[in-house]
């Protein structure tokens, strides 16, 4: 993907190269003293991902199918397991639409319901790096900052935020990208 940008000192412009054209990526001031949120998708984490106006989805429709979903599965009593991983969507970071497990990403959680010590961190690194060419293009941008305090309360619990203890990078980096978000209120440690 080819992308320019473009700033007069007062507005940076960016967007990206598509089919001989372009779509907008960011337009924003720059006399703001802080920066603005929009300026992540120049960052080395939102470039290679779609702003959500490029996203193409439609909220409403995703939430009539979800809640069509629960309605079927209530009246079956049968819960979904993801083809792969044999869990249920509880168990996974994000979910799309709980009555497509191909839309599941990011398990996190045993089928018992407690943390999974060993895909924690990966997912933790897929949502901020990109982890092993993790392709988490599937997990809309308005939802990353809810999976990063998803996975952060997981990280707690599992004493992998305690400020006494020197954490691995995947955990200070969780750290700071809530901390960056202003949710670190809503993690227990």
């Amino acid at each position: 993907m080819a992308s320019i940008a473009v700033s007069d000192g007062v507005v940076l412009y960016a967007a990206d190269v598509r089919s001989g054209g372009l779509q907008q990526r960011i337009a924003c001031r720059l006399e703001h003293g802080d920066p603005q949120q929009a300026l992540w998708w120049l960052s080395v984490h939102g470039i290679y991902r779609q702003p959500p106006q490029l996203d193409g989805q439609l909220p409403e429709r995703q939430a009539e199918s979800r809640a069509d979903a629960r309605g079927q599965q209530q009246a079956t009593g049968e819960v979904p397991l993801h083809g792969k991983y044999k869990l249920p969507a509880s168990c996974f970071a994000y979910v799309g639409d709980p009555s497509d497990p191909r839309s599941w990403h990011l398990p996190y959680l045993n089928a018992d319901g407690s943390v999974d010590g060993k895909r924690l961190p990966g997912a933790i690194r897929a949502i901020l790096s990109n982890y092993r060419g993790a392709n988490v293009s599937a997990i809309p941008e308005s939802a990353v900052p809810d999976v990063l305090v998803r996975l952060g309360c997981a990280a707690g619990a599992i004493g992998k935020l305690d400020p006494a203890c020197a954490a691995p990078e995947t955990y200070t980096q969780l750290l700071a990208a809530l901390d960056q978000l202003g949710r670190m209120g809503e993690i227990a440690q």
